[in-house]
């Protein structure tokens, strides 16, 4: 959607009240049936957290400035994960900004105001409290790896503001009371059940097609516990692990890990992976001709826009466990242009499950600062944790609605699904009842790889 369309739209519509963040955009068409869309998605949006917000009696910084915290390891191996995040935040707030910021606070703009955590828990916990007690933000987006998350979660905790935890699976984030975060999308126990149902799913269909399996992750909260849960979930099933191994994030030779695929043949093999390790163990195994029945895999370097431009065909039949894929907006005809907009403003970078995140995390915020009227960061978090987000909001991209456990922070209605990657796209195929028409699972994965294929 072109900046100057954008303009008009805005112009045409600016004494209409939408609610949320500033109402709805049009899907793709013409200019005409852009604008239709957009009034008619107007009044069907009217009341809502609009409603909630038009009884504030006070609201703080009318007209101003709000500024919102970003912390992300903007340096190191999880950088390009960052950068993704970042994408989806800085475009929800450019959308809600254009359309008028926050209407029920005279139209305040949202500035973010950015932090690196270097993948560090003391320095994200140190970048937090400056965002906090020095820029005066409202709340914070954050902050991927789930222990730096931990650290950042305590400091908003500490000083009572909202933390809306982005791209951060760990399952501690939402073990006991935590009442200043929420989590939107899947933790990790989501994650290892989901690839513990395929499996069994898969023997089902085939009686006996996955009896071995290895274990592949990185050396950090996050591989550990999927790790645990993998073993957990493998036992259950009386699947036997014949690989287990444990890699730092800057590893730079798998060699030896992929010698042992190769010795024990697993028929499945389960990764918690970032970019830098997915991409090497990926082009290693391609280099050997190692191909399991199943690449399970955790939603993470696998995801990253330059894996593709990295390892090409060499991911072909590789599974990818999301709460996210770009055919969620597939199935969203409504929502196309949220995707075709990305791509446009991105130079054709397409949504990742992290860009995602970072729109849906942003939303949340503006949502919240709409219903409580008032940048004060404990009106926005009593705001925050009763939102009720349907799955057809207009700005909403997972299929699923959004709402909080009031005690823990966890929307209790994330779903991981998983995708496969056929000819280098990410498709949806798991539960089989979300392939789009057209898209089935291949099990195999192996059959779509080019090592297979060129037998």
């Amino acid at each position: 959607m072109k900046k100057k369309l954008l303009a008009v739209i805005l112009a045409a519509f600016l004494a209409v009240s939408l609610a949320a963040c500033g109402g709805d955009s049009g899907g793709s068409g013409d200019s005409g049936s852009k604008e239709t869309e957009k009034a008619e998605k107007a009044e069907e949006t009217q009341g809502g957290t609009q409603a909630a917000s038009d009884t504030a009696a006070d609201p703080g910084n009318a007209g101003g400035t709000i500024k919102l915290g970003v912390l992300f390891p903007y340096t190191g191996s999880a950088a390009a994960v960052a950068e993704d995040a970042q994408k989806g935040i800085e475009f929800a707030v450019d959308e809600v900004n254009s359309r008028g910021g926050i209407k029920s606070m005279g139209g305040a703009q949202i500035e973010l105001i950015y932090g690196d955590t270097q993948s560090n828990e003391e320095a994200a916990a140190s970048e937090a409290e400056r965002l906090i007690s020095h820029e005066g933000v409202s709340a914070i987006l954050g902050c991927y790896q789930s222990t730096v998350t931990l650290s950042v979660q305590n400091i908003c905790e500490k000083y009572h503001v909202p933390l809306a935890i982005t791209c951060s699976t760990g399952d501690a984030l939402t073990e006991g009371p935590h009442p200043y975060s929420v989590t939107i999308h899947e933790q990790n126990m989501d994650t290892t059940k989901s690839h513990a149902q395929f499996i069994s799913d898969m023997n089902a269909k085939e009686p006996g097609a996955i009896k071995t399996a290895a274990i592949l992750r990185q050396n950090d909260d996050w591989g550990q516990a999927l790790g645990d849960g993998w073993q957990e979930e493998l036992a259950a099933l009386d699947i036997e692990i014949v690989v287990d191994e444990v890699f730092a994030m800057d590893v730079t030779d798998l060699t030896t890990v992929v010698t042992k695929l190769v010795d024990k043949n697993p028929d499945v093999v389960l990764n918690a992976c970032y970019f830098q390790s997915m991409s090497l163990l990926t082009q290693t195994m391609a280099g050997v001709g190692y191909e399991p029945k199943a690449m399970l895999c955790s939603s993470s370097g696998e995801t990253d826009n330059d894996f593709i431009p990295t390892v090409g065909n060499n991911a072909d039949g590789f599974f990818t466990v999301s709460g996210w894929g770009e055919d969620v907006l597939a199935s969203m005809p409504d929502k196309a242009w949220i995707g075709e907009e990305y791509i446009e403003r991105n130079n054709g970078e397409h949504y990742t499950a992290e860009s995602a995140a970072g729109w849906a995390a942003a939303m949340v915020i503006c949502e919240s600062l709409e219903a409580a009227g008032s940048d004060d960061a404990e009106a926005i978090n009593t705001a925050m944790r009763a939102l009720e987000i349907p799955e057809d909001s207009w700005w909403n991209i997972y299929p699923y609605p959004i709402s909080f456990n009031q005690e823990t922070g966890k929307n209790e209605n994330a779903i991981p699904v998983m995708g496969q990657f056929q000819d280098t796209k990410i498709k949806l195929i798991y539960p089989e009842s979300i392939a789009v028409e057209g898209t089935e699972l291949v099990f195999p994965g192996y059959e779509l790889s080019p090592v297979y294929k060129n037998r």
